[in-house]
């Protein structure tokens, strides 16, 4: 799971995902950090919490216990969650999905969900909201992940070799785009399914396939096939 987040961050671009992450935290006044479902930061902190901060310093077994105790809920439910730390903190698990597996999570908020004041969160710059308020924050958040959409998992050679990549691209004169609708193509899928995959009309996928077939200067989408395993057999075998 750990490749397929580090997948999914590389694809969408690892400082924008920080730039963005940064600017949100800000925004509302929220920790927030992307992790792996193992718990491992995939990106710096924003905004951290000073109290969770000296807490995990200090008590980093509870900590691991109760976030360990989230992720197994969020996976369950996969779907946001708020939750609360043993000091009373409020913090949401958002989860990042990919071909309908669960593989990171925004955790946020470090917030005080009580209408009383209390000395230790103010001694540590707490920030005090309404539970509902949260919850919108989420329903944001939600929305923003909602127009991500990566393409499904590539299992082709063009994801996995970049040899054969490049072959492709400097023998055939094809863009990047064009190889990756050629990975799909080695799946045997549908000019509707590579649109699907893609968010591209059907239209611009069948102008995609007929640039390949016109470069590689072939007939249809089988020769293509062909080429590329025969391109594939000399990767192993250089």
């Amino acid at each position: 799971m750990e490749k397929s987040a580090l997948r999914w961050l590389q694809f969408i671009g690892k400082e924008q995902v920080q730039t963005f992450q940064d600017n949100f935290a800000a925004n509302y006044n929220i920790s927030l950090c992307l992790l792996t479902i193992d718990g491992e930061p995939l990106t710096v902190w924003s905004n951290e919490s000073l109290l969770c901060y000296k807490l995990q310093k200090n008590n980093s077994a509870e900590c691991i216990s109760y976030r360990k105790e989230s992720i197994a809920a969020m996976l369950k439910k996969r779907e946001p969650i708020i939750e609360y730390c043993y000091t009373g903190l409020a913090y949401f698990l958002h989860p990042i999905f990919r071909d309908h597996e669960i593989i990171a999570f925004f955790i946020g908020g470090m917030v005080s969900l009580s209408e009383e004041k209390d000395e230790i969160f103010d001694k540590f710059s707490v920030n005090y909201m309404k539970k509902s308020d949260l919850e919108n924050i989420l329903t944001f958040l939600s929305s923003i992940l909602s127009m991500i959409h990566m393409p499904e998992e590539a299992e082709g050679f063009a994801a996995h070799n970049s040899y054969l990549h490049t072959q492709l691209m400097k023998k055939y004169g094809l863009t990047e785009r064009e190889v990756s609708i050629i990975d799909f193509l080695m799946k045997r899928k549908t000019n509707i399914e590579i649109a699907g995959s893609l968010c591209l009309s059907e239209k611009t996928v069948k102008t995609h396939v007929s640039n390949v077939i016109r470069k590689m200067n072939v007939k249809n989408r089988i020769d293509v096939m062909l080429i590329c395993q025969e391109l594939d057999t000399k990767d192993v075998t250089r």
